[in-house]
Formats: C-alpha cells, structure tokens, sequence
C-alpha cells in the first residue's frame, strides 16, 4: 500500500492504481485515490474526496457505506466534499454535513430511503445550494442534476435554467420551479403532489400523477393541468387556467382570470345554473374565475345573474337564458366584441365570440350588431329581436308569445321567420318591410315605404310618408294608431289627409284611424271602419260596410236606440253602417228597433240589452236566434249575456258562463246548463226556468218563482228561498222546494218531496195540510213519497198511498188522528216496510225509528235490532218486537195492551202500563214482567216466567217451564210439560197442568193449589216447614188444609191456614209428594 502524506498548505495528492493510504494534513486538499481500495484523510480544511478521472459512474452511498466505481472499497475520514466524476454519479446522504458535488455528467442526489421529509434545491453550475431534513440534513449540493426524494412530504426545487430533475416519492410532495424546463417525476399514487412556480407559462401536460399547480410569481400567468383532477390556483394577475382532461378545481385568486378550454377536442356544456359540466369541463369547480373560455367546438354555456364573461373563443357557440327565472336582454357583437347583458340569469354576463342567444320563457330582447350570420331564438315570452340586418337569423317556436323584429336596415323581410308576429323599422329613409305567413303588425317609419303584409290578417301602420299599403291574402288592416292628428280617409274619391296623404291601398279590408276626430268613408267594397278614440264620422258607402272597436282599450256601451255611447264610441256617428263589432272587452250593445248585426268581440260577458224595447223580446244566446220587439231581424254573434226588457220575455241558453237577466215582465227562462246564470230583480214579474236537465237547481238564482222540468227520464230540482212552484215531468223526480211556501207539482211516475237539505227538522202532516219548518207552507199535487231532513223529522199519515222517508235523524210517523186502528211494522235502517189500516193504509216507511198509534186497537211492530220506539195511543194495543231494544211507550189507562216478541230473552220492566207479554218464538224464552198486573204467556219450549210486581198471570204453555211470582196476588198455571212454580214471593193460585209439576210456597203467605192436570208425579215444597210437627193438616169440605204453627194468618177464613189444597179429596191424589225445608219427604197418602 502506497502511503501519501501531504503538507500543511493546499495540496492535490493522486494515488496509484493500488490500495493508498492518502493523508491530506492541513489545508484544503483534494485526494484523488484512483483505482483500489484507497483511505483518504483529509484532516484540517476542507479537504475532497475527488474522482474526476474515474472513466465510469460511480454511487456514493452514505447511508450504507457502500461505494461503487473508483470509489468501491475506499474510507473517508475528514473528508468535507465527495467529487464525482464525468459520468452520471448518485450521491445518497444520510443526515452528516458534507458537499456532494456532481463535477460532470448528469448526477443525482437520492434521498429515498431517508427516514423524513427532505427540503432540497438545485441551482446552475457550480452554484452550491444546501439541504435540510432527513438524510438532507446539512448536505451541500453542487453540480447536481436530479433529486430524488423520500416517502414523505418532500420540498424539491431548482432555480437553474436547465432541464434539471425532480423526483418525489410515495409523500405529498412539493416542487418550486422557476422554470417549465425542469422535469418532473411522480410515480402514479405517490401522494397528493404540488408544483409551485414562478414562470408565467407553465404546463403539467407532460408530469402525469402531478395533482396541483399553484402559481407564486407575478404577471399574467397562463397555468395547465394534466389529464388528471388537478387545482391549479393562480395569482395576482390576469391568469388562464385550463385544467385539461379530469374533474379540476380552477382557483382564480386576485385579477381577471379565466378558465380556458381552447385545447378541449370537442364541444363544451358550462351550466352555471346546474353546476353541471360536460367535455373537458365535466366535474370542474370554479372559484373567483371572471371568465369561461370555450373550446374550437360548438360551446354552450348557460348564465346563473352572476358576474362573468362567456368568451365562445372559437366554433359556433350559444349563450342559453332558457331556464331564466326573469326575462333577459341580450346584444351579440362581431367577433372579438364584447358586449353585456342584463336581467334574469344574463345579469353581469360579458358576452365575446357569442355566435346564438337562446332566450327565457318571459319578455326577453335579443339583438345582434354583428354582420355576420348569428342566431337569435326566444321563448314562450314576448320577445323583441333588434336587429341591423337581414343576415341575423330568428328563431320563434309556435305559440311562443307576440313576437316583434325591429330593425334598421330599409329591405326586411320576416318571410323566413315564421312565428313572429311583428316588424317596426326603426331606421331613416325608406323602407321595404315584408310580413311572413302568419298574422302581422307591421310598422314603418316617417318614409314613403312599400309595406306587404303577405298572407295573414295583416295591420300595416304606415305611418307619415306617401306610403304603398300592400295587404296580400287575409283580413287586412291599415291603421293610423299612431297618427299625430285626425285624419279624413275617402275610399270613394282616393283623396286622404294627414298622415293618410298620398297613400295607397291594395288588398285592404279594415282602415283604423287616429285617436282624434276622424271621417273614414268607406267605398264600394264590404269596408271595416275603425274610428278608434276621439268622436269619428263612420260612414259606409256602397257595400256591406261593419264599425269596428277591436282595437278599444277598453269595454264600450253602443247604444244604437239613443245614438249615445261610451269609451272608444263615445261621440261617434254612423251612416250606412251595416254591422257593429265590440272590444276585447265586456262589451255592452242596446239594439235599435232596425234589424242590426252585432257581434260583442272577443270579451268574456258581452251584454246584448233590449231593456228598451218596447214589446217582448225572444232571445236563444247559444244559438244567437233573435225574434220579438227590438230584437227582430238582429244577428248576433259572441254575445255572453243578455238583458230582456219590461214585457214578457223568452231568455234562453245552454252554454256555461251565459247570464240570463229578465226585466219586469212574467219571464220564461229556457236553461240547457246549470252554469247559466239567471238574474232577475225583486217584483220582477212571475217568472219560470224551464229545463230538461235531470238535475237543476234554482237555489241561487232568488225572485225567481217557477221551476219546470220539460225532459225525459228522472229529475232533481231544486227551489230557492222563495216561494215556487216546481214541476216535475213524467219521470220518478225528485222535488226540493227548500225555504218558502212551494207548491211541489209531481206529474206522472213516482215524484218524491224531499227536505234533505233542510236546516232543520220538518213536519209534513198530509192529514191537516198544515206543515213545519222547510214545508211550511208547501202544497204536494201527484206526490208519492216524502223524505225527511238529517233532523228529527214527522210525518202524519192521512191514508193515501205514500212513501214516508225519515232521512237521516231519529224520525217520526205518527197516526195519533187516525180514526181506526193502525198496523204498522218498522223495518231496520234503509228497509222499507208497508203499513195498513186508518191513516196508515197504504204507507210505506223508510228510516223511521218511531211510530205514534191511534186511540184504537193498533198493531205496531219493529223487525229492527237498534233502538225504535212504538208508541200506542188509547185503544188495546198490540207491539210485536224481536229486540229488547225496541222502546215501547204506553200512557196510564191507555188500554190493556200486549208485547209480542221472538226474543228468547225479555223484559217488561221498562215499559209501564203495558199489561201483557206473549212470547211469540220458538226456542226457550225468558220473559219477565213489569210492575203492574201482567199477563205473561210462554211458548213451546222450556220458558222461564217472571211476574215482577203486580197481581200477575203466568201461562207456561208447553214445555218444561219455570213461573215466578212477584209480590201480589199471583195466578201461575204451568200448563203441559213438568212445571216448575214459584209462590215465595208472593201468595195465589198455582196450577201446574199436566204431567209432573213442582211447587214451591211459602207458608207466610196463603197459597192455593189445584193440580188439574194428568200424568207425572207432582210435588210440593213447604220452603218454611221445618218438620211435621209444625204445621196441622185439616180437611175442610174437599180441601187440603196445611196450617203452620208458626204462620198464622188470622182472619182470613182459614184463620191459621198457610196452604190449601183444592179439591184434594174429590178425587184421587194429585200430589204425590211433599217436601219439608230440612229434605224430610213426606208422601202425600199421609192426608189422605
């Protein structure tokens, strides 16, 4: 090994191609080792470990102590600076302090397996710059042409003005440029990276997984993305920002800067108004951006009233105000021109290199300076197009709204524009204007024009000027509107005056004047005069000729009896007029005794008044047929309503929104629609609608009296508040009279007075003719059925066949004036069930729920499970019921009256004064009685009786039954079947009939058995007998005595008796056993 020592100054020591051992010593040494495994030692200064003649790359890789090339195997020791050689070199650090300088070639710095974020700039040649962070911690850098940088979120820069390179890693690294020459490298998903940079042109086009670009500099910045979702954020001055192909945020910062498109390759779509974006735009955000720059394609962009400028840049671009909540007033300039519009979305809109405007639903104004051929389309508005020449193209949709173009050049013509409706010129000198297909208002200026409406109904306002009026196919017009005087229009002589001088007319139908005093005199032709405001001479001539006010502001009255009018006819005269037409108003005419023809217009209630007349007038408004007094020989047409006269008019119409107003005479209304109004005033005569609508109501048409149906098939009408007289046809109708003293007329089929509406309850009583509530007052003729209101209604019954309809509420039909009896049954809601007898013979009854009888012998009943009442009047009633809830009503003394019921179950207890109850069933009945004398009376089956109080009589019947006593003098006869009957409540007779009975008694109370019957085995408990030896048995005459010691009843005949045995010893045995309290059975051969 070769040993090489140097002095205390400068030295430049080489080695040999072996392994040398160089020592530096003092000074700032440069050791150059060459081939082998050398150490080099600087000691004192700053000494360089240097490898300039090294002839290939080499690494020096302080991190792991690893070298390659010249430098494999070699030791530093106070070494401060490691030169690499003319090839491409790769320092790596590791956080000491030393000067990597590249010397030649294209070196590289890498920082990747550092362990933190690196902070590193690279500068020009032989400019040294100084690291921090991680393995860049107090590393010089020289020479050094790349950076590499770590997994973390690394600051890489240059300032040099070469093509240097930066290279991030896995962090959200951050490079500043000053230069686009310098390259950078990001590997995809190496985090969220940023260039930051001062050049004031700057692209990432060619740095892919690059996210932003931030401009730091000043000036004008012009900034582009890449292809994926970048943020480019711009400066202080007036920057372009394109963002390119992804979804970029476009961050414009202080100035006027723009978002530029021009590199896009097809069409762009920026809808502000959505935030919706589509092309190179698609998922771009905007913030402090003044413009939005469109690509070479057919751009749309759609405004939202913000501030901004939409530059079409190049193609054929359109601005689109159609979802505008407000109208929009737009100007499209030439190219390069920029203009501003206003109102709704186009508020603060910049408009340059915009070749269409499309505009809103409302009232907008487009218009275009330009020459070339730009495009502007409205909406469903009004729009007004302002155009300088014929090369500007109109879009109009049907419908959309009344349309005008006004313009400045002298030749226009609207023929390729359909759908606009208007043209004005607004220019000077003389103009050519040509209307299109449609229905036009054409205006020229103070010019001799030539004006051509084409076909359409045309108005052509000539205006001052010896002017060729050309009206083509249509109904044309020529007007004077806008005239500064009155004028004097002679189509008899072609002499005119004031702004009608020296014009000519051809295919024209109407002439309109001035808004002063005109004379129009029309010529040999059916001539339409307009007059117009101001008091105008109206004068016909030779032909059919018509007055016109189409044109009126508002409504007129034409009073063609006193020659007196209103509004735009005020003051005007006719002479050889023929026709009259109204306004667009509410028109009012008064025919003369001539015969006219008048047409209202185009109001909604034009009136055609024959008030004056002097004799009736007939008058059809549907069909427009006039006859009678000043309405002989008239023609209408478009009239709404109509005001008769004082006589007896005929008024009719079966159009809805037609008004019908009669005078003072008896007036017959014939109505074909509900929705005619009729008017007729207080004391106005006696009047009738007549119809044949099944369903008709009069009830808001008051002074009306009469109602006729005059149809087929069923009716329903209904009265007002007066007092009518309603009709019905031949059909099953139904009358409602309402308020007021009606007479209700049926006529043939099955007619119904109903009360349904009323307000409260009614009594219709067809016994006095005297009725309450809505019928009185009311009279019935052919009326078959009747039916109540939703209260609590009456009806009596006076013996005629008819329907009794109670409605809804608890409803009454009473008999209680009948002079015979009664049957009436009631059904259960919605049943209709038919009565008989007296006042009720041949009534049917529907949702009834009481009945009132008679004073005589009435059967009224109930089939219903809810609660009915039955009330009897005076006579031996008798209720058949299937339900306890049935109320059954009796007066004290009215009758002996009796319950027949089905029930298997049922009392008599809340029912006084009903004195029987007879199950009327099949099965086993409970029956039990009230608190007066009952007669109670089982069935067939197993029955179980109960007296209640009173001195009742219990039959059983057939069957097994078991009769109770109450308190009185009690009468219990068991009949067939093994009895069973009860005397502890009470004392009386008990006989159990045939087969085996049961009898219990009480010894307190004297109690009579006779057991006539045959068969079984009879028994009798002595409930209070506790052994034979306390009562006595004694014969006196046939009967049985049983005495009880304890129970003595003095006075009684029997003095002490308690029990008696009829007719015991007349005959064989008829009880069999006897049973004590305390279960002793005794046989009954005991006493014999």
């Amino acid at each position: 090994m070769a040993v090489i020592t140097g002095t205390a100054g400068n030295d430049t020591l080489n080695g040999t191609t072996g392994d040398d051992q160089i020592s530096g010593l003092d000074g700032n040494d440069i050791l150059t080792g060459g081939a082998g495994a050398d150490q080099l030692i600087g000691g004192a200064g700053t000494d360089t470990a240097g490898y300039a003649m090294a002839t290939s790359a080499i690494t020096f890789n302080l991190k792991t102590g690893v070298y390659t090339g010249e430098a494999a195997g070699d030791t530093f020791s106070s070494i401060e600076v490691l030169s690499g050689s003319a090839s491409a070199d790769t320092f790596v650090g590791n956080g000491t302090t030393i000067t990597f300088d590249g010397y030649a070639g294209d070196d590289t710095v890498d920082y990747s397996a550092s362990a933190a974020a690196v902070n590193v700039t690279l500068a020009g040649p032989g400019v040294t710059t100084v690291g921090s962070g991680g393995d860049a911690q107090g590393n010089s850098l020289v020479n050094i042409e790349k950076v590499i940088g770590s997994a973390f979120n690394d600051t890489l820069g240059s300032t040099s003005p070469f093509s240097y390179t930066l290279q991030g890693g896995a962090g959200n690294d951050t490079y500043v440029v000053g230069s686009a020459v310098i390259g950078i490298v990001e590997a995809a998903g190496g985090g969220d990276d940023e260039i930051r940079t001062t050049a004031t042109s700057y692209s990432m086009s060619s740095y892919a997984n690059v996210e932003r670009l931030t401009f730091t500099g000043s000036g004008n910045a012009t900034l582009t993305g890449n292809t994926g979702d970048n943020i480019i954020t711009a400066g202080t001055g007036n920057d372009i920002l394109t963002g390119g192909a992804g979804a970029d945020q476009l961050i414009g910062g202080a100035g006027t800067d723009t978002a530029g498109y021009a590199m896009a390759t097809s069409a762009i779509t920026f809808n502000l108004k959505t935030g919706v974006y589509t092309g190179e735009a698609a998922g771009d955000t905007f913030s402090s951006i003044e413009v939005l720059s469109g690509s070479a394609s057919a751009d749309t962009f759609v405004g939202n009233g913000t501030t901004i400028t939409f530059d079409g840049y190049a193609g054929d671009d359109t601005v689109d105000y159609s979802a505008s909540a407000a109208a929009v007033n737009v100007t499209l300039a030439g190219p390069g021109v920029t203009t501003v519009g206003s109102g709704g979305d186009a508020q603060g809109n910049s408009l340059v290199n915009i070749e269409k405007v499309i505009g809103s639903a409302f009232n907008d104004t487009l218009g275009s300076t330009s020459p070339f051929s730009y495009t502007l389309q409205g909406g469903a508005g009004n729009d007004t197009y302002v155009v300088g020449s014929a090369v500007i193209g109109i879009v109009e949709a049907a419908g959309g709204g009344d349309d005008e173009i006004r313009t400045t050049a002298t030749s226009y013509s609207m023929s390729s524009y359909a759908n606009v409706e208007r043209l004005t010129f607004t220019g000077s000198g003389n103009a050519t204007l040509t209307g299109n297909t449609g229905d036009n208002i054409i205006t020229a200026g103070t010019g001799n024009d030539i004006l051509n409406g084409g076909d359409g109904n045309d108005v052509l306002i000539g205006g001052a000027g010896a002017d060729q009026l050309i009206g083509g196919a249509g109904t044309d017009t020529v007007s004077y509107v806008n005239a500064a005087a009155a004028i004097t229009l002679n189509l008899q002589t072609g002499v005119h005056t004031g702004d009608a001088a020296g014009d000519t007319f051809s295919s024209i139908e109407a002439f309109a004047g001035s808004n002063f005093n005109d004379t129009l005199i029309g010529g040999t032709s059916d001539d339409i005069l307009i007059g117009g405001a101001g008091a105008d001479q109206l004068v016909g001539g030779a032909g059919t000729d018509t007055a016109s006010y189409v044109n009126a502001a508002a409504a007129i009255t034409l009073n063609l009896k006193t020659g007196v009018h209103t509004g735009d006819a005020a003051g005007d005269t006719f002479d050889s007029i023929e026709a009259f037409i109204g306004s667009s108003f509410n028109d009012t005419f008064f025919s003369s005794a001539s015969a006219d023809t008048l047409n209202g217009g185009a109001g909604t209630l034009d009136t055609i008044d024959y008030s004056l007349s002097g004799t009736a007038v007939n008058v059809n408004l549907t069909t427009s047929v006039v006859s009678g007094g000043d309405g002989a020989g008239d023609v209408l047409a478009n009239f709404e309503r109509v005001v008769g006269s004082s006589f007896a008019d005929t008024l009719a119409s079966s159009t809805s929104g037609h008004a019908l107003v009669g005078g003072a005479g008896d007036d017959i209304y014939l109505v074909g629609n509900q929705a005619v109004m009729i008017a007729e005033a207080a004391g106005g005569g006696t009047d009738e609608i007549r119809t044949a609508l099944t369903t008709y109501s009069m009830a808001s048409f008051a002074n009306v009296e009469r109602l006729t149906f005059t149809g087929t098939g069923n009716a329903t009408l209904t009265g007002n508040a007066g007092n009518n007289v309603i009709t019905g046809g031949t059909g099953n109708d139904t009358l409602i009279g309402g308020a007021g003293a009606d007479q209700l007329i049926g006529g043939a089929g099955t007619d119904t007075a109903s009360y349904a509406n009323a307000g409260a309850a009614v009594t219709v009583n067809l016994k006095t003719g005297v009725h309450i509530g809505d019928a009185a007052g009311d009279t019935f003729s052919s009326i078959e059925a009747f039916i109540g209101s939703s209260s609590k209604d009456t009806f009596v019954g006076n013996g005629t066949a008819v329907t009794f309809n109670g409605g809804v509420g608890t409803d009454t039909v009473s008999y209680s004036s009948s002079a015979a009896a009664v049957n009436v049954t009631l059904g259960a809601g919605g049943v209709t069930t038919v009565a008989s007898g007296g006042d009720a013979e041949g009534n049917r009854l529907l949702n009834i729920e009481q009945v009132i009888g008679s004073a005589f012998n009435d059967t009224l009943g109930s089939t219903a499970t809810t609660t009915q009442t039955l009330q009897g009047g005076g006579g031996n009633d008798t209720y058949v019921v299937s339900s306890q809830n049935i109320v059954i009503t009796e007066s004290a003394g009215a009758g002996d009256d009796e319950i027949r019921t089905s029930a298997t179950s049922y009392s008599m207890a809340n029912h006084a004064n009903v004195e029987r109850l007879t199950y009327t069933g099949t099965g086993n009945a409970t029956l039990t009685g009230n608190s007066g004398d009952n007669i109670i009376t089982g069935g067939t089956g197993n029955d179980t009786l109960n007296g209640g109080g009173g001195n009742d009589q219990l039959h059983g019947g057939s069957g097994d039954d078991a009769l109770f006593s109450g308190a009185g003098e009690v009468h219990l006869y068991g009949g067939d079947g093994n009895d069973t009957l009860n005397l502890i409540s009470g004392q009386g007779f008990a006989d159990g009939g045939n087969d085996g009975d049961t009898y219990h008694v009480n010894m307190v109370l004297a109690a009579t058995i006779k057991d006539t019957g045959v068969g079984g085995s009879d028994t009798v408990y002595l409930d209070r007998v506790q052994s034979l030896a306390d009562f006595d048995n004694t014969r006196i005459g046939d009967d049985l005595v049983l005495q009880s010691h304890a129970d003595a009843q003095p006075g009684t005949g029997y003095e002490n008796a308690t029990v008696i045995l009829q007719d015991w010893y007349a005959g064989s045995n008829t009880i069999e056993l006897f049973y004590l309290a305390d279960g002793t059975q005794v046989s009954g051969t005991l006493f014999s």
